[in-house]
Parts: C-alpha cells; sequence; structure tokens
C-alpha cells in the first residue's frame, strides 16, 4: 500500500490507496541523508481510489474562510485517481502535471519536493465541478509549502485576482 511506503520512507501516513509506480532512480551516499540529497532521475506515478488524510479540499472549495478549520484529525478528501510525472536531480524532485480526480473536484498541481530538506513548494489549482447556483465552477488555488511533516496551505489570493483580471 502507499501508505506503508510512505510511512516506512517518508514518515508519511496520510495517504492511503493502491499504486502503480515506474521510476529510474540513481543515488549515493554514506547516509540515507545524503543518497536523498544525490538523488537524481525520472518517474511517473498513479494511484487509484483512495483518500488523503488531515485535509478536507472539497470543504476549503466550498468555503475558502475555512481553510484553517479544513484541515487537522478527522478531515479527509477522497479521490477517485491521482497520476504525475517526476524529475529528480540533486534531490529535488519537479512536478509540472499532477492530475488529481475525485467525486466532487477534479486539482492540477506542480511545483517541486526537496527530498533532503524534506520540504515542499508545491502549488494546487482544485477546482469544484460545476453545478452551483450560476452553473461555473469555482478554482481556488492553493500553496502548499514547508516541511512535509506539516506542510502550511495558504490559498494563492494572487493567482485569483489574475485570474479575474483576465
Amino acid at each position: 500500500s502507499v501508505a506503508g511506503l510512505l510511512g516506512d520512507v517518508a514518515g508519511w501516513d496520510r495517504l492511503s490507496s493502491t499504486a502503480d509506480l515506474s521510476f529510474n532512480l540513481l543515488g549515493s551516499g554514506q547516509s540515507v541523508d545524503a543518497f536523498m540529497r544525490r538523488l537524481s532521475g525520472e518517474g511517473r506515478f498513479s494511484l487509484g481510489r483512495g483518500e488523503l488524510r488531515g485535509l478536507d479540499i472539497v470543504g476549503i472549495l466550498r468555503r475558502p474562510e475555512t481553510l484553517i478549520t479544513g484541515q487537522g484529525p478527522g478531515m479527509t478528501t477522497v479521490f477517485d485517481a491521482v497520476g504525475a510525472g517526476f524529475t529528480v536531480e540533486g534531490g529535488v524532485l519537479r512536478n509540472d502535471d499532477l492530475a488529481f480526480v475525485a467525486p466532487l473536484l477534479r486539482a492540477e498541481g506542480a511545483g517541486r519536493v526537496d527530498l533532503g530538506e524534506r520540504t515542499l513548494d508545491y502549488r494546487l489549482t482544485p477546482t469544484a465541478l460545476a453545478g452551483g447556483e450560476d452553473g461555473r465552477a469555482l478554482r481556488v488555488p492553493l500553496i502548499i509549502a514547508g516541511p512535509w511533516a506539516q506542510p502550511r496551505l495558504r490559498i494563492d489570493a494572487q493567482a485569483i485576482v489574475e485570474e479575474r483580471l483576465r
């Protein structure tokens, strides 16, 4: 399971799903830290139906002001599929094609994960599916940054303003 793999490798247990992984990575070092900082290569992953614990993306989309209360124990986001390709250079993983499919939303993502430093700098743009009063979809770009054990989540207000101006 993904939860077991991520728990063993990264100490992260918030994801429950099955996975299909394909990668070609090369690393060396006298310690796990050194190895992670020298890792390079590329890969692709896809997840089947599953759950992301600790975050309620649908709740945040419905009411962005609940950004703080949409995170924490007991919060979940159920999804149908997630997939992405990635490259790794010098222990920094980069991705620009994350696709997240859930019953009430779709999301795209891009950013970087520093494997040696164990930090994230990622932009996720979830879109609530149309069906509201005006029939339009709601997009709320999110920035996920900081240590991967406790990342900070905030709304990308600049992206919202730029989209409205267009």
